[in-house]
């Protein structure tokens, strides 16, 4: 029998005569490809372990940061259904964070004063007059300077589409970092924020109504702001007006009694009458006087009733 390796030949002189062929690869070419593919093997491995020390510093430089950073930095969250949200966005504003640092802006048709605050103060020359809004679209990190002190403010929007059935999603936010030995000077800040904010808004009134849609869900949006109006500028029968002031004001004191006994604080007055009697303008010069901002929540939208938005 013959090894796969053998050939025979044969030659009509002689007998048979054999003679062993090698047919395996030659030694440099088997030594070349064992060459290839470890160079290769090689090459990935260097590849994924400097993925895995890149990863790996990366990881170990935050930590390191977040730690380095934390004995002289101080992070106050405010969350867009709070009212400290608004007072945050116009010091923001106020200062062009936005101007200086955002390139991209959201155009609007709609009529909606949803954070009118921004447009004015971080774009000169958009008023209330326009028939289109401009917003400021801001991501990441911003950075900024208060009281000779570095800060950085990042705004996060969820990205999720939210629908009336489905779970609540937390609001959009702006988280402030202020770097200085002094923690307390976040306080500071804030507190300068609402001064200045409640200072801009003196002699107005704020009036909100409901928002829904597939992306943001329901919230209260900011629809305008109107100048204030007296009491006496509302014609209504005598002593009405000053009963309503008083009972209102009356309520508004008593809320430590309402929690001791655990009746929930909350109380509703019905003004009725033909149209033009008075009724809004009753509602609009009592927030005028108590400084509160007017909730619009509409009876036609049932999906308002059903899931109401939180209130501020």
């Amino acid at each position: 029998m013959l090894d796969s390796r053998t050939k025979q030949l044969a030659h009509p002189s002689q007998g048979r005569v054999f003679r062993t062929v090698n047919e395996s690869p030659s030694p440099t070419m088997a030594h070349t490809a064992r060459g290839a593919l470890g160079s290769l093997v090689y090459d990935a491995t260097r590849m994924f372990m400097l993925s895995v020390i890149l990863d790996v510093s990366e990881r170990a430089l935050l930590w390191f940061w977040a730690r380095f950073r934390h004995p002289f930095a101080a992070k106050a969250t405010f969350y867009q259904d709070d009212p400290a949200y608004e007072w945050i966005s116009h010091f923001l504003a106020e200062r062009k964070v936005w101007q200086r640092n955002s390139d991209d802006v959201t155009i609007s048709a709609r009529r909606e004063r949803r954070g009118a605050n921004l447009v004015t103060s971080a774009y000169p020359g958009f008023s209330e007059k326009n028939i289109f809004e401009c917003f400021p679209e801001p991501r990441g990190f911003h950075g900024f300077t208060w009281r000779g002190c570095k800060a950085e403010v990042e705004f996060t929007k969820p990205d999720i589409i939210h629908t009336i059935n489905s779970e609540p999603r937390e609001p959009a936010k702006l988280q402030v970092i202020l770097y200085s030995w002094n923690k307390s000077l976040i306080f500071t800040m804030v507190e300068e924020a609402r001064q200045a904010y409640m200072s801009h808004r003196t002699g107005q009134v704020m009036i909100r109504m409901v928002r829904t849609n597939d992306r943001y869900g329901v919230e209260w949006s900011l629809l305008k702001s109107k100048k204030a109006r007296e009491l006496d500028s509302v014609i209504l029968d005598h002593g009405i007006m000053g009963w309503l002031v008083s009972d209102i004001q009356a309520f508004l004191d008593s809320e430590a009694w309402y929690q001791e006994k655990g009746i929930p604080f909350h109380r509703g007055y019905l003004l009725h009458g033909p149209p033009g009697t008075g009724k809004t303008s009753t509602v609009f010069a009592i927030a005028s006087r108590l400084n509160f901002d007017i909730y619009v929540l509409s009876l036609s939208g049932p999906r308002c009733i059903s899931f109401p938005p939180h209130m501020p």
